[in-house]
């Protein structure tokens, strides 16, 4: 049996093999995905492919060569068995919607929003169905990624609070990796592709554009992660974490906006104080002060993991 890679060699070999071929591949599958309707042949769109093209194949990598699944105890974190408890899933959906709709309203009665004239009502119903099964599926999967796996990991490594900020600080860097966050024209091939991976990774580190909404995925993490050592069932966090992507990525398809930036943030709501102070104080309420966590948080089902 070949001898596995160093990881010094293997993950410098895997990015660079991945970027390149995501440079190479975005202009084609952009074109296909343009002549088929499916996409505009417009920057964002190209850059949306390249994203894809970059993290999805990335995911992969990084799953085949951790094998994160090995080691989780037979419940999959609270997901089934006598921990998998789905009222406190539905009363987390219920109150995220409510609490995101509640700061929608007020925003349109300081001026912020207003509902689109004409109001499109297949583009609302298409993103409602969308988004309430992708919130779902995507809300199960990196649940159980981030707030399971990757907190028990890190638990068994640096203890029970450093794991929950360690997986949240990793949740809110890839999240706020938008390709709408990037505001240059580029030319559609490898080249356009290669700049804007530079933009991007400049972007990052400008703390005044990237900070404010990786702030917030920052505390909408810690929020998952307190729901989850609250009731010990990854479900509840799920139902938060779909809730929060249906209202988000949905209300778009009803309101225009502006400005486009306030003292409250932008259209994406979390990167605002608003949010984040929402976020925060309810992770302070939902966290099991004074309680011995690692149960809670997770460390008891992964075992000793990969």
């Amino acid at each position: 049996m070949p001898r596995r890679l160093h990881g010094a060699i293997f993950w410098p070999l895997a990015v660079g093999g991945v970027v390149a071929l995501a440079c190479l591949l975005t202009q084609p599958v952009h074109a296909v995905l343009v002549d088929l309707g499916w996409m505009d042949p417009t920057d964002r769109d190209f850059l949306r492919v390249f994203r894809r093209l970059l993290l999805i194949p990335l995911a992969l990598v990084f799953l085949l060569r951790i094998r994160p699944w090995r080691g989780v105890a037979r419940d999959g974190f609270g997901l089934r068995g006598p921990r998998a408890r789905l009222k406190p899933a539905l009363l987390g959906y219920g109150l995220t919607v409510l609490a995101l709709v509640l700061v929608l309203l007020w925003q349109a009665q300081q001026g912020w929003l207003r509902l689109e004239d004409p109001l499109r009502l297949g583009e609302v119903a298409r993103r409602l169905g969308v988004y309430l099964v992708g919130g779902l599926v995507a809300g199960l999967l990196e649940e159980w990624f981030f707030r399971g796996w990757l907190v028990a990991r890190g638990t068994r490594d640096v203890g029970p609070r450093f794991g929950v900020l360690a997986s949240a600080t990793v949740f809110a860097l890839i999240h706020a990796f938008r390709p709408s966050k990037l505001e240059m024209a580029v030319s559609h091939d490898a080249a356009g592709a290669l700049a804007a991976l530079r933009g991007w990774l400049g972007h990052m580190v400008d703390l005044q554009a990237f900070g404010p909404a990786a702030l917030g995925l920052f505390c909408f993490a810690l929020l998952l992660s307190a729901a989850y050592a609250r009731t010990g069932t990854l479900w509840t966090s799920v139902g938060i974490h779909a809730g929060a992507v249906l209202v988000l990525f949905s209300y778009g398809g009803l309101t225009d906006r502006a400005p486009e930036r306030t003292w409250a943030g932008t259209r994406l709501l979390y990167d605002g104080p608003v949010v984040w102070g929402l976020a925060l104080g309810a992770a302070a309420l939902l966290w099991p002060w004074g309680r011995r966590e690692s149960g809670a948080s997770g460390t008891d089902a992964a075992g000793s993991g990969p």
